[in-house]
């Protein structure tokens, strides 16, 4: 399994995870894809969740238009809106909407606009060194799941629909961050320019002396105890956080 496919697979599980955790149930929806002219646009390809690769989106849980555009889609909702994107072979006309569990019974429309290449490069000036990784994701708001992720260099060039789009920025040794760009679709090209991160409290301390600490509750220890106490022998220190 290669690691783009490790990543497309590890995004799946965790927003079923999360689906699940909050309480979704699978709807099934119906819409229809058409062109600039109001045209029906056979071989489209739907999803709720887009991965890039090589300077595309992909998705492997989406679905394609049929010959009249039409498409039938099966999705997990919950209270966290959702959207929907389209994309051409090209990626160069798309659309996205947001989900609607009470409207279900009404088939969405999509109709597709030329697309805008985004440009973004990400640095950490406070590291001292380049950063390794990083993962952003896009929200197409009003929605609050993402519906497009990028995870790898720190850089991306992709194409993106009409929208309004909330942009979480995170890398390796860096603390996460938020923007948000509306993109329109008389943008060709909206370049983002470098976004410097901010190091992670962690990664601020690295090669250095460990800060003081404050022991809430201890055990097999005096709460009072300081590093210095531990001067010359092994420390584990074991951080817990979530996400």
């Amino acid at each position: 399994m290669t690691t783009q496919r490790t990543w497309v697979l590890v995004g799946f599980v965790l927003l079923l995870g999360l689906a699940v955790a909050d309480g979704a149930e699978a709807v099934e929806f119906t819409g229809r894809v058409l062109d600039a002219t109001g045209k029906p646009v056979a071989g489209i390809k739907v999803g709720t969740y887009w991965i890039a690769k090589d300077g595309r989106w992909v998705t492997h849980r989406g679905v394609r238009t049929d010959e009249q555009g039409n498409f039938t889609l099966k999705e997990y909702l919950s209270s966290r809106a959702r959207s929907l994107m389209a994309l051409d072979a090209k990626q160069e006309h798309g659309a996205v909407t947001t989900l609607d569990a009470k409207a279900v019974e009404k088939p969405l429309l999509l109709r597709l606009q030329p697309t805008t290449l985004v440009r973004a490069a990400f640095e950490n000036t406070g590291l001292g060194y380049e950063i390794e990784k990083t993962h952003v994701s896009f929200t197409a708001r009003p929605a609050m799941i993402a519906v497009a992720t990028h995870m790898g260099a720190p850089s991306l060039s992709l194409r993106l629909p009409p929208g309004d789009y909330g942009l979480r920025i995170g890398g390796v040794d860096c603390k996460r961050m938020s923007k948000r760009i509306t993109l329109t679709k008389d943008m060709r090209t909206v370049d983002l320019g470098a976004t410097d991160l901010e190091p992670t409290i962690i990664a601020q301390h690295y090669g250095k002396e460990p800060p003081a600490w404050t022991v809430s509750d201890a055990r097999g220890m005096d709460a009072k105890a300081t590093l210095a106490d531990y001067k010359g022998k092994w420390v584990l220190l074991e951080f817990w956080g979530y996400w």
